[in-house]
């Protein structure tokens, strides 16, 4: 009576707990076994509960004995097995019983378990174990197991109902707040779509229309984002594009980074900013989830542009400087030279006398005059530089007739040039086409154009000094 009075006290304390919806703890659960062994007299109970994530969650309470750690693993190996059965092999009550008859397992002479059922799925079983004698259980022994077998199922299925509640109250909750973020983002902004890379879906948040002509709610994401991109785009700028759009690459191109961004000019904004920021991450830690979009960014654009010319022009003259002249230098370097490149080196004649006799504004306008009779004669649209204090280059591609023409031009400007301080301008020049230096590199090139210049520069110089011996006589 005792022992009957103790068992159904603890299974109406946690039934009570689990109809409360109160958390039932570890500790409680081997109480709970802990009784049942020692009222039972048997060596081992034990619990099993297969969580939603597909393990397996053991309670066991083995009797104290030397070999009882010992025991605990045997029993698990040989539950492992048994936890495998199918529900044939239950009851109508779905209690199972096992006796074993053969000598050489020692580990479990006898079990009766319970088992927990959805549907054909085992979910969970509770046992008791007798190791050391073959017996058949007794009705009020498998009633005890029945009993806590059916609490067992209460708190399977309300512990899962809790759980599936939590994560679902969890999830709602991060949606929630994920969506109030991509409405937010949506304000600021050209586009918006949250995409699930699994199932190729995309959510639109923001998209202008014209974009969204070219796709439907049926259209895969990865082909939304590849026409509305496409057709709102620069053809020029659609395969560095097309790559950047690439889903199937798209998780190892981010790596370690939150997101990445790529720029281009579009049809109806100029500048756009497209980019993809990483959201969500699988089980296996692989993404998921990303949210991809398109800003305006002619203003900030802009402001790189013009930093990048400041850095790269001449602040006196308005041409490209020194640093500029290297980069380039370099770059056509780094491929064959055509026969059309042309390379102009000139030089201001006679500044240092200019500075020291009307002064340094004087000479500031004289460089300023190179700058603008090379432009004029060669042209806006040809690469001009100022090299160093008095030195100037212009790099351009051209025939030898349009060259000829050019240069016919460049020395009618210098005769026609005056400024308000100087009437007049001389500057040397030299010159090398590469059609005429076959196999010469661009450093090669700018020696042959300099050492022109300087024959003409010296040029320049005796002349005047004969022009002074004539004057003095």
């Amino acid at each position: 009576m005792k022992t009957t009075e103790t068992i159904n006290n603890e299974l109406a304390i946690f039934n009570k707990a689990v109809q409360n919806k109160k958390n039932i703890s570890d500790s409680d659960i081997q109480r709970l076994l802990d009784i049942y062994r020692k009222v039972l007299c048997v060596d081992a109970v034990y619990m099993f509960h297969v969580l939603p994530t597909n393990n397996a969650l053991i309670f066991t309470n083995v009797s104290a004995s030397n070999d009882g750690i010992t025991n605990t693993t045997r029993y698990m190996k040989f539950l492992n097995e048994k936890f495998k059965s199918s529900r044939k092999k239950f009851d109508q009550e779905n209690l199972y019983s096992y006796t074993n008859t053969s000598s050489k397992n020692q580990v479990v002479k006898s079990l009766l378990q319970y088992g927990v059922f959805t549907d054909e799925f085992l979910e969970g079983c509770i046992g008791i174990i007798d190791s050391h004698k073959e017996r058949e259980w007794t009705k009020s022994e498998r009633n005890a197991v029945l009993k806590l077998g059916r609490t067992l199922h209460y708190i399977i299925i309300e512990s899962r109902q809790a759980k599936l509640v939590e994560d679902q109250e969890l999830k709602m909750k991060a949606l929630e707040n994920q969506t109030q973020i991509l409405q937010a983002m949506a304000e600021i902004y050209l586009t918006v779509h949250l995409i699930d890379l699994k199932t190729d879906k995309s959510f639109e948040f923001n998209s202008f229309s014209y974009a969204r002509q070219f796709t439907d709610k049926s259209t895969k994401a990865s082909e939304q984002i590849k026409l509305g991109i496409f057709n709102s785009t620069l053809p020029e700028d659609r395969e560095m594009l097309g790559k950047f759009i690439d889903f199937s690459t798209l998780e190892k191109r981010l790596g370690n980074k939150k997101s990445i961004y790529l720029d281009f000019c579009g049809i109806h904004f100029g500048w756009t900013r497209a980019q993809f920021i990483a959201t969500e991450f699988d089980e296996k830690q692989h993404l998921s989830k990303v949210v991809f979009t398109t800003q305006i960014i002619n203003e900030e654009k802009n402001r790189e542009l013009n930093l990048i010319k400041i850095s790269n022009t001449d602040e006196l003259t308005q041409v490209k400087n020194r640093r500029c002249y290297e980069v380039d230098i370099k770059e056509i370097s780094k491929n064959p030279i055509p026969d059309d490149l042309v390379l102009v080196s000139f030089d201001l004649n006679s500044l240092k006398i200019t500075n020291d006799e009307k002064g340094h504004a004087a000479g500031d306008e004289l460089l300023k005059g190179v700058a603008e009779c090379i432009t004029a004669a060669f042209g806006a649209d040809k690469k001009i530089y100022r090299t160093g204090g008095d030195e100037f280059a212009c790099i351009f591609y051209s025939g030898t007739k349009e060259l000829k023409k050019m240069l016919n031009a460049f020395r009618e400007v210098q005769k026609k040039w005056k400024g308000k301080i100087n009437d007049k301008i001389s500057i040397s020049f030299g010159f090398a086409r590469a059609a005429e230096n076959k196999g010469k590199t661009i450093h090669e090139l700018e020696k042959i154009a300099d050492h022109m210049m300087y024959a003409d520069k010296k040029a320049y110089y005796e002349n005047k000094k004969n022009e002074r011996r004539s004057h003095e006589r």
